[in-house]
């Protein structure tokens, strides 16, 4: 019979990702800055869910997007324990937004993650 082993995330190598996304978002015409955070069981969706959520909400009010900025980090493993940021991509009015998801999910994939991990073995019953 197979069966499967789970073992537990590793939270004490530094430098991993937790799967978590941390978008700011700052708008100098309202004085106001709002930070979000996005994280899925799966990392591949937080980012998904991340740029949906963007597309959506941002408005194309010339007026309220003057000095405007997204800024989209993820969530990196301290060697302490504790979190840290990595940045992804950073965008600012007038420039792309496609573009600075594309920049983001390159990043992205190439980050180690913390993951729960599974191996499938061999048991006699």
């Amino acid at each position: 019979m197979k069966a499967i082993k789970f073992t537990k995330r590793d939270r004490r190598t530094a430098g991993r990702a937790t799967g978590t996304i941390i978008v700011t978002f700052s708008f100098p015409f309202l004085e106001e800055k709002y930070v979000l955070h996005f994280s899925s069981e799966k990392e591949q969706k937080s980012l998904k869910r991340t740029e949906k959520f963007v597309k959506k909400h941002l408005k194309k009010s010339d007026e309220l997007l003057i000095g405007s900025s997204i800024t989209i980090d993820a969530e990196i493993r301290a060697s302490s324990g504790a979190m840290r940021r990595k940045k992804l991509a950073k965008w600012s009015n007038g420039e792309d937004i496609l573009t600075t998801f594309q920049n983001a999910k390159k990043v992205w994939e190439n980050l180690d993650f913390e993951d729960d991990d599974y191996e499938p073995y061999e048991i006699e019953i």
